[in-house]
């Protein structure tokens, strides 16, 4: 009895993890793990070190935790400081908690200005021997528009947005041109609010905030390290989380693109911010073990990387981004719409979704490794059509050759027309 069936619909990590852009992806992340480590330490991915099955739930467990606590590092840059986490903690099974980006925008006539645009060509003409040169002057006539934004995040509880937790207040402006005067945009729009529940984060933090995640593995609805009910629920808050930092980043680059860039924007790539969600598994030398009796053997240690390796690779992630961020506020313009602050939550929401994506693709890892074993196991890709067969023949050694059922095929008629009709069982 095989336990565990895959679903080709439902699952399509064996055709997903063919992709060599994935596998870059985690070997990029293992050579930046090996530098955080220490020099003699050697993590590979997880389907390089020999490991149990067990090993595979803590590993799914390891990535979910550092995947909050570098979540946790990313809010706190947006003003989610650890007395706020407090605040937020302390409504923790009672109301929900939701994060908001809100924001409006007003335009409002500035200026006008009227000047004059000679033309660069010149008319001569000549009468009475009398040279005369004429130029075309165009009169130009040009609007100055006030367009300022006032955007905040903040941490609510249930539905009630008055109730809520300040996290950052920014007020940004520019002056757009145009040879209308007609505004370039509304008098006054509030936009649509951008909001990602946090109930799930704030519920794993313990007393002295730090993250507890485990999986119930005794669970009737847990199946493997993915397919369980905490993973999926992880899984489900961290897309969440994803799909909002990409909504935040579209709206500041919205705003980006009303004025004439003064930055660089490779500045706003975060390549260079560690990443520390990585499927990574470390050969430990054996533990000798002495029973009862006096016997001894050996007990191989648990591939996973420690609690302080885990903290190692935190501490590295809150440096890098710190530096990078550091950056963004030296570099960028004091004035405009995009200062040093909306450069820093642009980072932030960019370093947030590769986070979310590493996540989502390391425990899928870990599911693919699984499905590798299985198929390996069994010698091929067991498909619908194989239980089918399976069946069949199974039908023959259990009833008698008077008795096998027999596959049902059955053209129907009407007339001269073939097939066309219905069969009906009651």
């Amino acid at each position: 009895t095989v336990s565990v069936l895959y679903c080709q619909d439902q699952y399509s990590i064996m055709n997903l993890y063919k992709s060599e852009q994935f596998f870059q992806r985690l070997r990029h992340g293992n050579a930046a793990m090996r530098k955080v480590l220490d020099t003699n330490r050697n993590p590979k991915l997880a389907g390089d070190v020999s490991h149990k099955y067990d090993d595979k739930y803590l590993l799914a467990e390891y990535l979910v935790a550092v995947a909050c606590g570098a979540g946790l590092t990313c809010l706190g840059e947006i003003g989610l400081t650890d007395e706020q986490i407090k605040k937020v903690s302390s409504q923790r099974g009672t109301r929900s908690v939701t994060l908001r980006m809100k924001s409006e925008s007003r335009c409002s006539l500035k200026s006008k200005t009227e000047r004059e645009l000679e033309g660069s060509t010149s008319l001569v003409t000549k009468v009475n021997n009398t040279t005369i040169k004429e130029k075309i002057v165009t009169k130009v006539k040009e609007y100055f528009w006030n367009y300022e934004v006032h955007y905040n995040f903040l941490v609510f509880f249930g539905t009630d947005p008055s109730n809520c937790i300040p996290l950052k207040e920014c007020d940004i402006s520019t002056v757009l041109k145009t040879s209308s005067d007609k505004l370039p945009h509304p008098k006054s729009s509030l936009n649509e609010d951008i909001d990602v529940e946090l109930t799930w984060l704030v519920g794993l933090l313990d007393k002295d905030s730090r993250i507890n995640f485990g999986i119930d593995r005794g669970h009737k609805d847990c199946f493997t390290p993915r397919r369980c009910q905490e993973v999926v629920r992880a899984v489900t808050f961290f897309t969440e989380v994803e799909d909002w930092s990409r909504k935040v980043a579209r709206r500041l680059v919205k705003w980006q693109e009303l004025e004439e860039p003064s930055f660089d924007k490779a500045m706003l790539n975060v390549g260079s911010v560690f990443v520390p969600v990585t499927p990574v598994l470390e050969k430990k030398s054996s533990k000798k073990l002495i029973d009862n009796g006096g016997k001894t053997g050996e007990e191989a240690s648990s591939p996973l990387l420690s609690k302080a390796d885990q903290q190692a690779c935190l501490a590295e992630q809150r440096r890098s981004l710190a530096a990078k961020l550091s950056d963004i506020r030296k570099t960028f313009p004091t004035e405009g719409l995009i200062r040093g602050e909306e450069g820093v939550c642009m980072v932030v929401a960019g370093h947030l979704v590769r986070v979310c994506t590493a996540l989502r693709e390391g425990v899928d890892y870990i599911e693919y490794l699984l499905q590798q074993q299985l198929v390996a196991a069994l010698g091929k890709h067991v498909t619908a059509e194989d239980f089918g067969n399976y069946m069949t023949y199974h039908s023959r050694k259990i009833f008698a050759e008077g008795y096998e059922p027999r596959p049902l095929s059955y053209a129907i008629r009407s007339g001269e027309h073939n097939p066309e009709g219905f069969v009906s069982f009651e």
